[in-house]
């Protein structure tokens, strides 16, 4: 039920290039697993835009993750001097969540079919696009063989 999703790991930005992000996904799962979030996932493409919108407390008007000005919530092509940067440097959304608009792309679980290839969802934009690809209503795909360091993911677990 997205009414309990709630954030258990903040994104955190890490240059491995050379693994896919499926890898450090995998990565990320097991190592929360053997903390108390033993149902750790990737959240849905659903769930991340219910967290980036500021959940019950959002204004559904904002145009970005916490308020209408990028500038003050998250890193994009205008302001990130070329390169992403650690969370949690911007203001929060109205769910304490930082860097839901732009820094990374985030990976959500969904995927989609084009052109008879598989691709992942990815949401949130990144530190080197403008402004309208860092909205929560923006969505792109990427190939989940991927390598790249502009792609991150947040780790969720369901609360009972």
């Amino acid at each position: 039920v997205i009414e309990k999703f709630r954030p258990i790991l903040k994104s955190a930005i890490k240059e491995y290039i050379s693994e896919t992000v499926n890898d450090r996904i995998k990565f990320a799962l097991e190592s929360a697993a053997a903390t108390p979030a033993d149902d750790a996932r990737i959240s849905t493409e659903e769930e991340w835009e219910y967290a980036a919108r500021g959940g019950l407390y959002g204004k559904r008007d904002h145009l970005y993750s916490g308020g209408m000005e990028l500038d003050s919530l998250g890193w994009y092509a205008g302001n990130s001097e070329g390169k992403p940067h650690p969370v949690g440097m911007k203001k929060p959304n109205e769910l304490g969540i930082h860097d839901m608009s732009g820094n990374v792309w985030e990976w959500c679980s969904d995927s989609f079919e084009k052109d008879g290839k598989l691709y992942a969802v990815v949401r949130g934009g990144t530190w080197f696009n403008e402004r309208a690809s860092c909205r929560p209503t923006c969505h792109y795909y990427i190939y989940p063989g991927s390598k790249h360091f502009n792609n991150g993911f947040r780790i969720v677990k369901d609360i009972p």
